[in-house]
């Protein structure tokens, strides 16, 4: 299965909540200076949804990167920054959860789609552990 650029689009569209986690480099896709595609999470903003993102204190090291995550700050994306995160995760409403693959050299890797409760029951608590531990990344020099 390809992963799009905004791959939850095609899934279930957000209301109320996304919530993302970036794991270090390397990225599912990159731009030829090898910096994440980003996935639009500004936009849900936009339209009253609460975005929040953990992303890996490792991957602020590719140019822009800390810069790109200060302007989704200014448009209120609430973004923290911790260390050695157990996986990518993107989670809708707190109901459905992608997956992306995590070897973004593989090119038979696919994405996993949650939206079984017990499994969601257990990744959401994952991201909210994950989010009291990382930093504001106004505080952490970003």
């Amino acid at each position: 299965m390809a992963v799009t650029p905004n791959p939850l689009a095609r899934t279930m569209p957000v209301s109320r909540l996304l919530m993302s986690m970036q794991p270090r480099p390397p990225y599912a896709s990159s731009e030829p200076d090898g910096m994440p595609v980003p996935l639009d999470m500004a936009e849900p903003g936009r339209r009253g949804v609460r975005v929040r993102a953990v992303v890996d204190r490792e991957g602020l090291s590719f140019h822009g990167r800390a810069g790109g995550l200060g302007d989704l700050a200014v448009q209120g994306v609430q973004i923290r920054v911790g260390t050695d995160l157990p996986t990518k995760l993107i989670t809708v409403d707190r109901r459905v959860t992608l997956l992306p693959p995590m070897d973004a050299a593989d090119p038979t890797a696919s994405a996993l789609v949650v939206s079984d409760a017990l499994l969601s029951n257990a990744l959401v608590p994952l991201f909210e552990s994950v989010w009291e531990r990382a930093l504001p990344h106004r505080l952490c020099g970003a």
